[in-house]
């Protein structure tokens, strides 16, 4: 990560290469958020928010085709939390601002994958339907499990997406 990090500070052209590159494709979209971050952190926002604008081209693209936007609420997280550490010099600002970033994160994902997230509360409540009949087919009744309403399984999968949030944008940081 080091010579990445090397590499990227060279300049303008490297950092936006590497985002580029790293944004195209799926399993590194996390390193062109830690780019973005890092050029705030290191040069500030304007020069981080130049290389934001070509950070998001391909994150929006993949986001019109495959409707997932967690790339791009991460990347925008992350360069918050990134400017709130420059300017406050503090991380107990910072992680106090994750928790209301990825809240808002989280909520930004409802209104966006409400399709995805009705398919992840049904599998959640068909696993843990099909552990409950397990459990009473073994006849071990104290490892029953109580099932959520379908409400209740909404909640509990969107702190868990908050939370997810959370982590990974400081992970990014």
């Amino acid at each position: 990560m080091r010579a990445i990090a090397e590499f990227v500070m060279r300049g303008r052209p490297q950092a936006i290469g590497v985002c580029l590159v790293s944004a195209a494709l799926p399993p590194i979209h996390w390193l062109c958020t830690a780019v973005v971050s890092l050029v705030v952190l290191r040069k500030g926002i304007g020069e981080g928010a130049f290389i934001l604008m070509w950070a998001c081209l391909p994150l929006s693209v993949f986001f019109v085709l495959n409707g997932d936007v967690t790339p791009l609420i991460a990347l925008f997280g992350t360069v918050a939390l990134a400017y709130i550490l420059r300017t406050t010099v503090s991380w107990e600002m910072t992680l106090g601002a994750a928790v209301v970033i990825s809240v808002i994160g989280s909520l930004i994902f409802e209104i966006t994958a409400a399709d995805l997230i009705a398919q992840l509360v049904d599998s959640y409540l068909n696993f843990l339907t099909e552990i409950q009949s397990q459990a009473t087919d073994s006849r071990d009744i104290s490892s029953a499990v109580a099932i959520p309403t379908h409400a209740e399984a909404r909640s509990i999968l969107f702190g868990y997406i908050a939370m997810g949030f959370a982590v990974s944008m400081v992970a990014f940081l």
